[in-house]
This record gives structure tokens, C-alpha cells and sequence, in this order.
């Protein structure tokens, strides 16, 4: 017999044993690198909700410098007194590079800046938003909130963005509740003359509401924001800065941080 043949009928495979422990050690590596691969994901989610709530921010302090120092209500008609009555997304639309769908009217238009890749409530491509604006800054009576007098307490002690579902539930839990959504253009009432509900842009916040940190969709609360990250919120303040609002400020805090001019010293959990 020559060598070669030899050698060939020396050669075995691996036996069953040694392919069960190389299949354990894959499977353990892959235990690993799953909650590493599931972190680095969670991060690009929250500097990606980040970012837009800063595109957001710089946008309404552009659309002020051109307005007398005024920001657009959260419900209403800007500039000016007249006019068809429209949320804060929409008046911000030309300051975020989106001329054309304020231009053509497309209300029905998926932005990309209203999305935040955390928020698991949102149907891909639709017209909703995964923010929504501080009642208590963006006031849905036409009234302008001003740089140079409605913060009283300070423009980096105040929220004016903050993350929440874009679907989220009146009743959580409730047998046969569903879910409403919040598009950027409001739903317009059957009542005459028709008026929208500007409930779906914005968020009043209470002494006693408080925040909910990325709940289930099931129990995502629609009178609450929500934070899309583990462990926080991602909130935009009136000075256009953006920070993480941590799961254990306290309700009456969060609402503080809301008031614009309640006098109030910020709390020390903020």
C-alpha cells in the first residue's frame, strides 16, 4: 500500500462528542455576543431619537429668530392671528427640510425626523410622530411662548420636546381597549365647524402624571410621554439642548421641569 493511501485510511472525522462540545462553545459565544449586539443597538436608537429631538430643538430657535422671538403654539395659527388652525408639527415642517410637504399640504407624508427608531408602536411609513410638545410651553390657544419673557425659570431648566409611542393606550390593560395613534397632523372632528385634537402632538403634564420608561405597548398610558431607552427619556429644552431624563425623578419634579414660569427651584432628582 503507498503512503498516500496510508496516510487516507489514518484520517477520521470528528466524533460525535467533540462535535457537541464545538456546538456548546458556539452556542455560548453566541449567548454572549447577543446582549452586546442588543446594547450597541439600544444605543444607536437612543443618539438617533437624540438627534432628532436636537433637529427639533434648533428648528423652533430658527423658526424664533425669524418670528420676533417667538416659538409657533402647539395648536393654533402662526405667524400672525389668522388663519387655518395647525400643530406645532406642522409649523415646523419648512425648518426641518420639509418645504415641499408644507408647500403641497401632504399631511399624510411619513417624516422621517418624527420617527424614533425605539418606539416598537410605530407603523412603518406612516404619518405619525414618536414626539410630542409640552402644553404648558406649546399652548394650544395661539399663544406664542417668547424667548425673551415666557422662561422665567430659565430656558435650560425647561422642556419643551419629549419622546412618546406613536400608538399608546386611553385605558392600559383595560379588556378590549386599543390603541390611539398620534399622527403629526391631527384628526379632524365631524363637529361644525370642524376642530382637531391637539391631544395627539401634545402632552399635559400634571403635578401627579409623571413619565413612563419604554412600558409594553400594552400598557403604554396615551395621557403620558414615554421614554424609548432603558432607564430614560430623551427630552429637548427650550435653550435647544438635549438630556436624558433618569426613571427616578419623581412626578412633581417632571412637572416643574415643564413649567416654564412656576418659580419653582429645580428639584435635586432632576
Amino acid at each position: 500500500m503507498s503512503r498516500a493511501c496510508a496516510g487516507l485510511k489514518n484520517r477520521r472525522g470528528f466524533t460525535l462528542i467533540e462535535l457537541l462540545v464545538v456546538i456548546a462553545i458556539i452556542a455560548i459565544l453566541i449567548g454572549l455576543l447577543l446582549p452586546a449586539v442588543q446594547k450597541v443597538r439600544e444605543a444607536a436608537a437612543r443618539m438617533q431619537s437624540s438627534n432628532n429631538i436636537k433637529q427639533l430643538s434648533l428648528a423652533m430657535h430658527t423658526m424664533a429668530s425669524a418670528n420676533d422671538d417667538k416659538f409657533c403654539p402647539g395648536y393654533g395659527t402662526f405667524p400672525g392671528s389668522t388663519g387655518t388652525p395647525a400643530p406645532w408639527t406642522w409649523w415646523i415642517l419648512p425648518y426641518i427640510e420639509q418645504q415641499n410637504v408644507y408647500t403641497n399640504s401632504a399631511t399624510g407624508q411619513y417624516i422621517k425626523t418624527f420617527y424614533a427608531p425605539g418606539d416598537a408602536s410605530f407603523l412603518a411609513g406612516s404619518p405619525w410622530t414618536s414626539y410630542a410638545g409640552n402644553s404648558l410651553v406649546l399652548q394650544a390657544a395661539n399663544v406664542c411662548a417668547n424667548l425673551r419673557s415666557t422662561f422665567v425659570d430659565g430656558t435650560s431648566n425647561t422642556v419643551v420636546y419629549m419622546e412618546r409611542y406613536a400608538a399608546a393606550y386611553t385605558s392600559p390593560g383595560a379588556t378590549g381597549a386599543t390603541a390611539t395613534t398620534h399622527p403629526w397632523w391631527p384628526p379632524v372632528s365631524t363637529s361644525t365647524p370642524p376642530t382637531y385634537d391637539p391631544t395627539r402632538v401634545l402632552i399635559v403634564p400634571t403635578a401627579s402624571s409623571g413619565f413612563q420608561i419604554k412600558p409594553t405597548l400594552t400598557a403604554a398610558d396615551d395621557t403620558l410621554p414615554q421614554g424609548l431607552s432603558v432607564g430614560a427619556m430623551q427630552v429637548g429644552l427650550a435653550d435647544a439642548s438635549v438630556r436624558g431624563v433618569a426613571a427616578g425623578v419623581s412626578p412633581n419634579s417632571w412637572f416643574i421641569a415643564c413649567g416654564p414660569a412656576d418659580g419653582m427651584p429645580m428639584p435635586t432628582d432632576w
